[in-house]
């Protein structure tokens, strides 16, 4: 057993226990060469290069590998940022070979009182927009006239008589490829009242007026498309010298413009407020009117509340009369 031993280890080293020796051609007194043999490599440890310098490949001349100073990170073959080839720009989306995609411009027919350009998509209760693709094509709203129209460059759209968020939608060309634009339609949010002028009287004679602007809000919307309207009531807080006249039959009540009245180019209207012709021997007294303010799309049936607004009248015993409406006040003295 020991000779055996001996014998085995005196092995050629191209043996491994177990193969078979190879026939060869080396020459008798040249010792045979060694044999491959399979292992099982590990390259977690290996490194690239040793940082900052790498190997680096020239792009148009692969096998040319250089010792380059390299950024971190950086590898054989591996293009940097400073050298990466610059991709061309994507092209424009297209529906079909050669015809670029669908896409709708839109104007309003009346500017905003703001500025607000007419490409604007927020825009008041029947507002009118045009709106265009540049082709003739078939038009569908989810709301507001008309809901379609087929073959058709403009579409003139008139919003809803209602805030709402609408949807339009252009199909045109062959083979025909969709688009839409949404558009915010909104209501009246107030009113703003403006003195710009007073009522004149003959002297002694009791009376107090004014004139005064009425601004309908927001600004960067047109309303050129609605009316407004004072809805009558009845006085309140009648004390004094007009609770003596309201007992003796005289009406206190509002009584407004019977008619709608048409917002201007620049969501304006006007009012007048004033109390007068109203006979000595005057004395303390007052009253007021809370007036309900409605809008609508012009001839409309739909009506909406916009907001109440506070006209007060007094006098002295003088004959002294002041009216107030909205922060706005006229006073004046027979």
């Amino acid at each position: 057993m020991r000779a055996l031993a001996r014998h085995r280890s005196a092995q050629p080293p191209d043996r491994v226990a177990g193969v078979p020796a190879r026939a060869t051609n080396h020459p008798a007194s040249a010792p045979p060469a060694p044999r491959a043999r399979r292992h099982a490599y590990d390259f977690a440890q290996v490194s690239v290069f040793p940082p900052p310098r790498g190997y680096a490949l020239e792009v148009d001349a692969p096998e040319a590998e250089e010792l380059h100073e390299a950024a971190p990170g950086a590898f054989a073959g591996q293009v940097s940022a400073a050298t990466a080839p610059v991709e061309p720009a994507a092209p424009p989306p297209v529906t079909a070979p050669g015809r670029a995609a669908c896409v709708i411009a839109s104007a309003t027919r009346v500017n905003a009182p703001d500025g607000t350009p007419a490409t604007r998509t927020k825009v008041a209760i029947g507002e009118d927009v045009e709106l265009t693709t540049g082709a003739a094509a078939d038009w569908t709203a989810s709301e507001g006239t008309p809901a379609s129209a087929p073959a058709t460059d403009p579409f003139v759209w008139r919003a809803p008589e209602v805030p709402a968020t609408v949807t339009i939608t252009a199909s045109t060309g062959a083979p025909a490829t969709n688009c839409s634009a949404t558009f915010t339609v909104v209501g009246a949010s107030s009113l703003r009242f403006t003195k710009f002028s007073e009522d004149a009287f003959a002297a002694g004679a009791q009376g107090a007026g004014m004139r005064c602007f009425v601004d309908m809000e927001p600004m960067d919307v047109s309303f050129r498309n609605v009316e407004w309207f004072e809805v009558p009531g009845p006085a309140t807080g009648v004390r004094g010298y007009w609770l003596e006249k309201e007992n003796a039959g005289a009406d206190l009540s509002h009584h407004p413009n019977k008619n709608w009245v048409r917002m201007s180019l620049g969501n304006r209207a006007a009012d007048h407020a004033s109390s007068f012709d109203w006979p000595p021997p005057w004395k303390d007294g007052g009253y007021e009117w809370s007036i309900l303010n409605r809008y609508r799309a012009v001839g409309s049936a739909l009506s909406h509340f916009v907001s109440r607004t506070l006209q007060t009248f007094d006098i002295t015993p003088d004959g002294t009369t002041t009216v107030t409406k909205e922060g706005e006040r006229v006073k004046r003295t027979p």
